[in-house]
């Protein structure tokens, strides 16, 4: 069983707009948010290796929105946050390529 839910574009927007709790982070490289990303995200680079640090430091009680590229380093850091504590997770199941909504 899943510990974390796997949404689509619209969903997830919806869901994260409606959740007072919520914090999207994206988990992309620097580079990579630098481009282009959703308005409002908290950047993790899941490839540093402080990584489970930082991650350790966030409020478990918070729900976590979490996006990638492609919906695959969100998934890993979505199950790293797991065994982290965290329970209220979230991933963009195809990452910001399947994005619909606002970027910046």
């Amino acid at each position: 069983m899943s510990v974390f839910r796997e949404l689509e574009s619209e969903v997830f927007e919806q869901e994260m707009r409606a959740d007072e709790h919520a914090i999207l982070l994206d988990v992309r490289t620097p580079a990579e948010v630098e481009e282009k990303r959703i308005p409002n995200c908290l950047n993790l680079d899941f490839n540093s290796p402080d990584f489970i640090t930082q991650a350790d430091e966030l409020d478990k009680n918070a729900s976590y929105y979490l996006y990638c590229r492609s919906g695959v380093r969100s998934v890993h850091a979505c199950m790293t946050m797991s065994s982290l504590g965290f329970e209220k997770l979230a991933n963009l199941k195809s990452g910001i390529l399947g994005w619909h909504g606002e970027t910046v």
